[in-house]
């Protein structure tokens, strides 16, 4: 009995060094030690928000830190490329958004990492940008502020939360449908946009939809569409572009990414969690409150091949607008 159970005991050992990494890996008990949480933004912004908010309810589930490392600049290449070199072991993460991932390919056809060297986990939001204006502007709606720019050929200036990101590139975008000729201000956060549009340097502008709600709702600025597919849970009033015959979506979406080979039980594992995290009642209610839409669960494939064509909707729209990083 005792050479028996000898003969089983090495039977094993060798069973465990023959499996190939990722189901070894199933088999392990992961994580056993705190995970960390790559940001391409600094603190405080809505993706730090959100990554902390879910790294928060990973922790509760999966009984382990997710640690925040806020690594901002560079148009989101450094948490690209940190995760890209990272050891694929579940213990470095990223969280990334549409305009840190989508461009890459485009704008900077020769950078070294890009999405195609992670691992996509899963979407869970989506933040399209909205249309506002102030009060003194003669307008509305997208149409009465079509006819107003138009009106004023070369005169008027709009401004972003930056160059390249997606309220840029969807205003790139509504230019080219609508004809329209304004030139595009580029700021360092939408704060600092709403900022000058009350000391009545900024008229027209594309902001995130967070930023502005007090403003909006005081009646101090009109909301006049936003970019996305759907009008957004805590602006139902402000129509889509879309609902006002600008079909463009290039919302700024949010997502979980891994190291390339991260092994597949993790990835499952994190994108099962994350599709409960986000179907519970308190995500809602705080998704609600912050203007942001939850989007449909996506398993790691569909969320690669969202990317994939992601990348060739904003791609043609960047090449055709002449949009560069400088």
């Amino acid at each position: 009995m005792k050479l028996l159970r000898t003969r089983r005991a090495l039977l094993s050992l060798l069973l465990a060094v023959a499996l190939p990494a990722p189901l070894a890996y199933a088999q392990s008990e992961w994580p056993n030690r705190p995970v960390r949480i790559l940001v391409p933004s600094a603190a405080g912004g809505s993706a730090d928000f959100w990554a902390r908010f879910i790294g928060k309810k990973l922790s509760e589930r999966l009984g382990q830190p997710f640690v925040i490392e806020n690594q901002p600049g560079a148009f989101g290449s450094l948490v690209t490329t940190a995760l890209a070199k990272a050891q694929p072991d579940g213990y470095t993460l990223g969280m990334s958004f549409a305009s840190a991932l989508v461009p890459t390919m485009t704008l900077r056809p020769d950078s070294t990492y890009t999405w195609k060297d992670l691992q996509p986990i899963g979407r869970f939001g989506s933040l399209g940008s909205m249309l506002v204006v102030m009060p003194k502007v003669p307008a509305r709606t997208l149409g009465e502020l079509v006819t107003y720019i138009k009106s004023k050929p070369g005169e008027l200036n709009y401004a972003t939360y930056g160059m390249a990101s997606g309220a840029h590139i969807a205003m790139e975008a509504l230019k080219k449908m609508a004809g329209l000729d304004i030139m595009h201000v580029p700021y360092p956060g939408s704060q600092k946009i709403l900022t000058e549009m009350q000391g009545g340097l900024i008229d027209i502008a594309a902001t995130d939809p967070v930023t502005p709600m007090p403003f909006l709702q005081a009646g101090a600025m009109y909301g006049i569409a936003v970019n996305g597919p759907s009008r957004l849970p805590g602006t139902p009033d402000v129509p889509t572009m879309a609902e006002e015959g600008y079909p463009i979506f290039m919302p700024s979406w949010y997502g979980f990414f891994g190291p390339k080979e991260t092994p597949k039980p993790v990835v499952d594992r994190l994108n099962a969690e994350l599709g409960k995290i986000m179907s519970e009642q308190d995500t809602k209610e705080m998704f609600k409150r912050h203007n942001t839409a939850i989007t449909e669960h996506l398993s790691p494939e569909e969320f690669s091949d969202f990317i994939a064509s992601e990348v060739d909707v904003w791609g043609n729209v960047i090449r055709e607008a002449g949009i560069t990083t400088q």
